[in-house]
């Protein structure tokens, strides 16, 4: 697993090549925590090139959202069919803090029509 750190609108972007498994999830939350510190609450993750998230990465996606004093908001980009099964399974899929977004650009998009 590789990740790549970026920035979308001024909101940190960490873009995940690879699975999120055992091996890389300490990686994944390392990132997780590094951008967070960046921009207070506030992140997108590009799952387009990630087919598998383990429970370590689970937990790190978890713990940002409700382990923080601040409220966090999270936006998925591109997660594939078993991803977005796995967020409805754990009720990631129905929290008001989480956006799915199918591409940069509708996540784009979505930032210029809220005004964030």
């Amino acid at each position: 697993m590789e990740v790549f750190e970026g920035s979308l609108s001024g909101i940190p972007l960490l873009r995940i090549v690879g699975d999120v498994d055992h091996s890389g999830s300490s990686i994944f939350d390392d990132a997780v925590q590094r951008a967070l510190a960046l921009e207070k609450g506030r992140l997108f993750l590009d799952l387009s090139d990630c087919l598998y998230i383990d429970s370590g990465g689970l937990g790190a996606i978890l713990y940002a959202l409700k382990g923080r004093q601040e409220r966090l908001w999270l936006g998925v980009i591109g997660p594939d069919a078993n991803i977005l099964r796995l967020f409805t399974m754990v009720g990631l899929a129905d929290d008001p803090s989480l956006q799915i977004f199918s591409s940069v650009d509708e996540a784009r998009a979505y930032l210029g029509e809220t005004g964030t």
